[in-house]
C-alpha cells in the first residue's frame, strides 16, 4: 500500500483516472523490478551471479575491480567485465538467465491491470519476453525501429516498446558500459526518447529511474518545457527520492507487508478508475450552508430484531443476472451489547442540539417507538427532520455468487418523498384529511441530498477503499485489486459508505453533530477526513437528565412524561442555554482530528454552573411527573467502544469468508476468489487475520 505523506497523496491524485483525463497518451514504462515477479533476477543480483560464475570459470576476470564496481552498485561496469573476459560466456549466460519463466499469479494482476487500463502503451527496460507474449493486442517495437512508437502514438494504437533489446537477438540487449554508451551517442534513439516524454505522461514501475541518460533526458526536457509545463510523469517507488526533475511526481509505497514491491501494481490500476474517486468526500463547500445545531443519527434500532441486510438478483441488459448485497448486516456478535441505545441518541439530540436529523427510511421505526402523539408533537416542533438521498448504495456483482464486486448506488427515480412517507405510515380510518396535513408537514420538513453532484457516489467512495488505513480496518488484503470489494467484506464496506453519507451531508447541510455507529472511529476518521466538527454530546445530555455522566438504557424512556419533560426543557431557558453552548463549542472546534472530536468529552468543556443549571431544571420537570431516571453502572458508553469495532468487524467477516471457501471448495493455496491473483493463504486470509 502507498505511504501516507503528502507528497505522495499529491502526485496519486493527479495519477488517478489518467487513462481518461489527460490530454496526452500515457506510457507505463516496466523496469526489472516487474520482472523480479516472474522469477527473473534483479540488476543487483543479477550482476552479483555473474561475478561469481566469472570470478570461477574465467582466470582473465579482473576480480578486484570487479568487486569495487559491486560495492558502489555500478552494475554496467561488472557486466563489461564479464563481456571483456568472455563473450560468448557471458551472451549464452543472458540467454539462459532470461529464458520463459511461468507466469505467477502477482505478475498475473499486473497483466490485468495493463490491459484493462484503455489507451495505455507501455515501454520497457527488460529483455525477457513475457510482456509481448501476454499482451499480443499490443503492436511490437523492438529497439532497432524505435521511430515508430511516434506514428502508433499519433494513431492512439497499444504498442510495447522493447528500449533495451530482447533476449531473442541477445546482441541486442543493454546491460554493459557500452552498451550505455551506444545508447548515450545514438542521437536518433535520444530524439524519438525524447519526443515520446514530451509527447506523453509516463508512469515509471519497477524501474529506479537511475539510468543517466533518461535522468538527464528528463531534466533538460523538464528544463525546456518550464514555462508550459512537461509530463507529468510519475515515479512509483519504494525509496525516497529527493533529487529528481520537477515533471516527474514521486508515488511511494511500503513493503512491510510484501517485500517484492507489489504494492506498486495499484498505481497502474488506479489508471483506469474514476478520477472523481480520489476526491472522496471533497465536496464544494460553498454550497453548504453555516454551522447550525444539529445532530445526525446515522441509524436508529430501538429493541427488538431488525433485519440490516439483504440480498436480490438483478438482470442485466444482455439478459443475464446479477446479484445486488444492500445494508450494513449487523450481527449481535458484532454489537457491544443487544440493549438499544436508540432512546438514548435521540434524547442527546433532542436536549443538546436544536434539531435531530435522521434519515427517512427510519422514519416509521421513529414513529412507533415514540408514538404517534409524540411523535407529531416532535415534527410540529420542527425538533425532528429527515434526509432523502438521491439513491441507495450496494456491493454488485456482476456474476451472482462471485468472490469479488463492485460499489454502486442505485436510483429509484419513481421513489417520491410523499412515496417513501406512505411506506411507511398510513392514515388511520376517517382521518385521511388530516393524516394528509401531517404527511404535507413532514415532506416538508425533509431534505432531499444529492451527494453525487450527477456522478455516482461509488465512484466517490470507491477511493477510499484504496486507503492502507481503511483496507487494514475492514481486513482487505493489499492484493485485492483497486474498485473490487469481496464478498465476505459487504457489509463492513456498506458501513464505511454509511458513514461517508452521514459525513458529507453533515457537511452539506452544516450540522455541527452526528451520532455514528458502534465501532466506526477509525473509519470515521478515513470517511470523515473533509468533515468539519463531528463530536457526540453524550455526556451533556445524560448530566441533564440523571446528574451522572453514561449511557442511560432504552427502559428509563418507556414513559411518555420523559419524553414531555425533555420537550419543556427544549423550551426552558437552562435548554436554550445549554444548545446554544454546545453549538458554540462545536463551532471552536471546526477542523478537529475526527476520533478525538468523536472522543471528545463534554464534561470537560462545559461550565460546571451550566450542566448545574440544566440538571436542576429538568429535574423539576420530572418532578413534576412523578419521574425519575437512574444510570446503570457498567453500561457501555459509545466512547468505550469506539475503538473496538474494526477487530470484530474482521471476525464477523471470517465466517461468511471461510463459508464462501468450502462452498466454491476452495484450498488455502489456491488462488483468492477476490480477484488479487495471490494465494488465499496469503491473501484475504492473512488480511482477516490481523
Amino acid at each position: 500500500m502507498f505511504l501516507a505523506d503528502s507528497r505522495t497523496f499529491d502526485s496519486l491524485r493527479e495519477l488517478w483516472g489518467l487513462c481518461s483525463g489527460s490530454k496526452k497518451p500515457v506510457l507505463v514504462w516496466v523496469g526489472s523490478g516487474a520482472s523480479s515477479w516472474l522469477g527473473y533476477e534483479r540488476w543487483g543480483d543479477l550482476a552479483e551471479r555473474f561475478h561469481r560464475v566469472f570470478l570461477r570459470l574465467d582466470s582473465g576476470y579482473k576480480k578486484i575491480e570487479a568487486e569495487r564496481e559491486l560495492n558502489t552498485h555500478d552494475y554496467p561496469a561488472v557486466f563489461q567485465r564479464c563481456h571483456d573476459s568472455n563473450p560468448q560466456r557471458y551472451f549464452s549466460l543472458l540467454a539462459e538467465t532470461f529464458g520463459p519463466r511461468q507466469i505467477k499469479p502477482v505478475y498475473e494482476r499486473f497483466l490485468a491491470a495493463l490491459r484493462h487500463a484503455e489507451g495505455v502503451s507501455i515501454v520497457t527496460t527488460n529483455v525477457d519476453e513475457t510482456l509481448e507474449r501476454s499482451l499480443s493486442a499490443f503492436e511490437l517495437v523492438q529497439r532497432s525501429d524505435l521511430a515508430r512508437m511516434l506514428a502508433l502514438l499519433a494513431a492512439k494504437t497499444p504498442f510495447i516498446g522493447k528500449l533495451h533489446g530482447t533476449i531473442s537477438s541477445v546482441q541486442s540487449t543493454v546491460f554493459t558500459t557500452q552498451d550505455y554508451a551506444a545508447i548515450a551517442a545514438d542521437e536518433c534513439y535520444l530524439e524519438v526518447l525524447r519526443s515520446v516524454l514530451t509527447a506523453s505522461s509516463v508512469v515509471f514501475i519497477g524501474y529506479s529511474l537511475r539510468d543517466q541518460y533518461l535522468f538527464d533526458l528528463l531534466a533538460r526536457t523538464s528544463h525546456v518545457l518550464s514555462l508550459f509545463g512537461d509530463g507529468p510523469h510519475f515515479l512509483v517507488s519504494a525509496e525516497d527520492r529527493l533529487a529528481l526533475p520537477d515533471s516527474v511526481n514521486l508515488i511511494r509505497y511500503r513493503t512491510d507487508l510484501h517485500t517484492d514491491h507489489r504494492s506498486a501494481i495499484l498505481a497502474v490500476e488506479l489508471l483506469r478508475r474514476p478520477a472523481v474517486e480520489a476526491d472522496s468526500l471533497s465536496y464544494d463547500r460553498s454550497n453548504a450552508l453555516p454551522l447550525q445545531s444539529g445532530h445526525f443519527l446515522s441509524d436508529f434500532y430501538p429493541a427488538g430484531t431488525w433485519t440490516t441486510g439483504n440480498g436480490f438478483l438483478l438482470k442485466r441488459p444482455d439478459g443475464q443476472q446479477a446479484e445486488m448485497l444492500l445494508g450494513p448486516d449487523w450481527s449481535r456478535e458484532e454489537l457491544p451489547t443487544t440493549a438499544s441505545t436508540a432512546a438514548h441518541d435521540l434524547a442527546v439530540g433532542l436536549i443538546c442540539f436544536d434539531r435531530v436529523f435522521l434519515p427517512l427510511d427510519c422514519m416509521g421505526r421513529v414513529h412507533q417507538f415514540l408514538g404517534s402523539e409524540l411523535f407529531w408533537d416532535l415534527i410540529s416542533a420542527d425538533a425532528i427532520r429527515f434526509v432523502q438521498w438521491e439513491g441507495f448504495d450496494g456491493l454488485m456483482f456482476l456474476v451472482p455468487n462471485s468472490g469479488f464486486g463492485q460499489l454502486a448506488t442505485g436510483q429509484v427515480a419513481s421513489m417520491s418523498t410523499m412515496k417513501m412517507i406512505t411506506k411507511q405510515l398510513a392514515a388511520v380510518p376517517g382521518r385521511e384529511a388530516d393524516a394528509a396535513d401531517r404527511f404535507a408537514l413532514l415532506e416538508r420538513q425533509t431534505r432531499r441530498i444529492d451527494l453525487s453532484g450527477g456522478l455516482n457516489f461509488a465512484d466517490v467512495c470507491n477511493g477510499l477503499f484504496v486507503s492502507p488505513a481503511t483496507r487494514s480496518i475492514l481486513g482487505l488484503s493489499e492484493g485485492t485489486p483497486a474498485g473490487q470489494l469481496p464478498r465476505w467484506a459487504a457489509g463492513p464496506a456498506m458501513r464505511l459508505v454509511q458513514i461517508a453519507r452521514v459525513g458529507a451531508t453533515c457537511q452539506m447541510l452544516g450540522l455541527s453533530s452526528m451520532k455514528i455507529m458502534a465501532g466506526a472511529a477509525k473509519v470515521a476518521q478515513v470517511a470523515f477526513s473533509a468533515v468539519a466538527g463531528g463530536s457526540l454530546a453524550n455526556d451533556a445530555a445524560t448530566y441533564a437528565l440523571t446528574g451522572q455522566f453514561g449511557v442511560i438504557p432504552e427502559g428509563d424512556f418507556a414513559n411518555p412524561d420523559v419524553w414531555r419533560a425533555v420537550l419543556e426543557f427544549r423550551d426552558a431557558n437552562a435548554g436554550s442555554r445549554l444548545r446554544a453552548y454546545v453549538h458554540k463549542y462545536l463551532q471552536a472546534n471546526q477542523g478537529a482530528e475526527i476520533v478525538a472530536a468523536i472522543n471528545a468529552s463534554l464534561r470537560q468543556a462545559l461550565p460546571p454552573n451550566l450542566l448545574t443549571d440544566a440538571r436542576q431544571a429538568m429535574c423539576a420537570l420530572l418532578l413534576a411527573s412523578n419521574t425519575t431516571i437512574g444510570v446503570t453502572p457498567g453500561v457501555w458508553s459509545d466512547a468505550d467502544l469506539l475503538w473496538d469495532g474494526p477487530r470484530v468487524w474482521r471476525l464477523r467477516a471470517r465466517a461468511p469468508f471461510d463459508a464462501y471457501l468450502r462452498e466454491q471448495k476452495l484450498g488455502h493455496y489456491d488462488l483468492c476468489p477476490c480477484g488479487s491473483y495471490e494465494k488465499i493463504k496469503y491473501c484475504c486470509q492473512a488480511a482477516l487475520a490481523q
